[in-house]
């Protein structure tokens, strides 16, 4: 049985079709980034409210930052943030430290000269 649709329609519908799974597939991906981002904002949010506020919560709050002078002023969380500094900085530093030099190695290097011992150093790093 032979369609009586022409070459010009068959595109105009095959254009319409890719633009159609684009909008739903864009809006299923956006539904999904909004679940995942909800949280994030939820607690960022969070940081403004009261003690209050926060175990009960409303959609609907007077924002404060009496909280975060009291969490900011505490020696104790001062301490644990320059930890956490601390730790972050030499752990990038030794990552970056071997990495750079591996990774120059594998993308210019030629292995074919080097001997097992210096191909696994190599690996190594890696």
């Amino acid at each position: 049985m032979k369609s009586n649709r022409t070459i010009a329609q068959v595109k105009r519908h095959a254009k319409i079709r890719r633009i159609a799974v684009k909008v739903i597939l864009g809006i299923v991906i956006y539904s999904i980034a909004l679940l995942y981002f909800f949280p994030i904002l939820y607690m960022f949010l969070s940081a403004f409210k009261t003690e209050f506020q926060a175990v009960y919560p409303s959609l609907v709050f007077d924002p404060t930052l009496a909280t975060m002078q009291r969490v900011l002023t505490n020696p104790r969380i001062i301490r644990a943030l320059q930890n956490s500094l601390f730790h972050v900085v030499v752990g990038t530093s030794l990552a970056l430290l071997l990495g750079v030099p591996a990774a120059f190695q594998l993308a210019f290097g030629q292995f074919r000269k080097k001997t097992t011992n210096e191909k696994l150093f190599v690996w190594f790093l890696v």
